[in-house]
């Protein structure tokens, strides 16, 4: 049944990523051609910053989440409803905190930008775009984390792929009958919100016992600054070069980061979304303290990962380039080509999801403390040497701070996982980090040697991005069955069982 639900959950996420990946790529290219570089600048930086208020919930879901597992593996009732009692106490004080400091950036950002777009435009905009933020911290966020905890993710997956599939098409005739932008925007929030009510009905319908009255157990979030300090790191891969392009450039830059951002953010959703499901089977396994069972886990979650940076990866360094051109076509506000970036990203996604693993080990079995001090390190470094290295090298250089930063992160939550989990030495991911690295060169030296294809349009795209795909893949795949047979035989056997159910 374990298995089965992290499947559906697994089909859900693909599913959404696959919606989001078409919607990712449609909206913004309608916003350049329709309203220009500026605009858009303005709308996806807003969209990255204001999704990011998710690492504050990210502090107390985390903690929570590995308190419930067990209570609900028990169906201890009462405790789980203590616990979530608690929980909706501290979301109320958080959303009125959100409240405020979104209420100060809707003033703050607009003036910055105020020689771009007027005041009032951009203020509406910002408003708009995270009024939904605030309502999910005031009264819906709880709802998703009961789901989270008992596997039935895919009902937040499934309903936000449907939600944002009637966004994107309402967006695409207000856009193509040149409707104000505002118009444009104010259709996220109005059908946003009808989702939020969707997932509160099946909440209401399906977990009668549940209420928010019971005695608060504080005891089960008291780990939700710990955890905070772990999921803050994100935001120094987001808001901060965002912050950083738009008070030195403007937002023609940023419009070409948010772009490439996009494009590399494709990977690193389907791993974090993915990682809902795996972070839920992970906590039951470790409810149930069977040492063994975690160790085979953490190695197959491990595996998978590693295998999966290395052929996104190849396949970005391949396919970027020749992608950004068809995308972006006759764009003359500025230029869309920045090769230091695109490998800039490449370096920072593959450190950044390599934490994987340990973040989702991490939290499901409450050692949120150890991992505090790495993330406050992390964003003070990234303060520093964002701005710093943008002075030094330009703006391709705004990824350099957060990569060194997320270097050292990432060695952290790693030792953490290994010495205080697993009990492990950590030899064995440098095997498969090496593994991976030889057989991805190869098979981007193959790509680059032999398949000579023109791209000039999205068709001749994707048949060159599934050539590049399937050589690369094969490369990766191979290396690994040779050389960490011991490492794949676990993770076939596991996807075999998935297929059968």
């Amino acid at each position: 049944m374990r298995t089965k639900k992290v499947f559906i959950n697994l089909l859900s996420s693909v599913f959404l990523q696959m919606v989001s990946i078409i919607v990712g790529l449609i909206i913004p290219k309608l916003i350049i051609a329709t309203y220009g570089s500026t605009l858009n600048g303005l709308i996806s930086s807003t969209n990255q910053i204001i999704g990011y208020f998710g690492i504050i919930e990210g502090g107390v879901a985390a903690a929570a989440g590995a308190s419930l597992y067990k209570p609900f593996v028990e169906n201890d009732h009462t405790r789980i409803n203590n616990i979530m009692t608690a929980v909706k106490k501290f979301y109320q004080k958080t959303g009125i905190i959100i409240g405020v400091i979104v209420a100060f950036l809707c003033i703050i950002y607009p003036l910055t930008i105020n020689n771009q777009i007027t005041f009032t435009k951009a203020s509406i905009i910002m408003i708009m775009l995270s009024v939904i933020s605030v309502l999910g911290y005031l009264v819906f966020n709880k709802y998703n984390m009961i789901l989270v905890t008992d596997q039935k993710h895919y009902i937040t997956l499934i309903s936000s792929a449907i939600v944002n599939l009637l966004i994107c098409i309402t967006q695409m005739v207000f856009m193509l009958t040149k409707m104000s932008v505002i118009f444009v925007v104010l259709v996220v929030p109005i059908l946003s919100l009808v989702r939020l009510f969707i997932i509160r009905g099946y909440i209401r319908k399906n977990y009668l016992f549940l209420n928010y009255h019971g005695e608060p157990e504080y005891q089960g979030i008291s780990q939700k600054w710990n955890a905070l300090s772990m999921n803050i790191s994100q935001l120094c891969k987001v808001a901060i070069p965002i912050v950083v392009l738009s008070l030195m450039y403007d937002l023609r830059v940023v419009s070409v980061y948010t772009v490439y951002s996009l494009l590399f953010h494709v990977g690193s959703s389907m791993l974090e979304i993915s990682g809902n499901s795996i972070t839920a089977i992970f906590g039951n396994v470790v409810a149930k303290e069977n040492h063994e069972i975690i160790k085979r886990s953490y190695d197959i979650s491990e595996t998978l990962t590693v295998i999966v940076i290395a052929i996104l990866s190849g396949c970005f360094f391949c396919l970027t380039k020749p992608f950004i051109q068809v995308y972006v076509g006759n764009v003359s506000d500025i230029s869309y080509s920045a090769p230091m970036l695109t490998i800039s990203f490449i370096i920072n996604e593959a450190i950044l999801n390599l934490r994987f693993s340990p973040k989702i080990s991490i939290k499901a079995v409450g050692k949120l403390k150890e991992a505090r001090n790495s993330g406050l390190v992390e964003i003070i470094m990234c303060s520093i040497l964002t701005p710093l290295c943008c002075f030094l090298f330009g703006y391709q250089g705004v990824l350099f701070g957060s990569i060194l930063s997320g270097f050292i992160q990432t060695i952290y939550l790693t030792k953490v996982s290994y010495l205080k989990i697993l009990n492990e030495p950590i030899r064995d991911l440098y095997k498969k980090i090496m593994v991976n690295a030889l057989f991805l060169i190869l098979g981007i030296l193959t790509v680059k040697q032999f398949v000579l294809y023109p791209v000039n349009s999205y068709i001749e795209w994707f048949i060159y991005a599934a050539i590049t795909g399937v050589i690369i893949t094969l490369f990766v795949i191979i290396g690994n069955l040779i050389f960490l047979k011991k490492n794949m035989n676990p993770l076939l056997t596991q996807i075999k069982v998935l297929f059968k159910h």
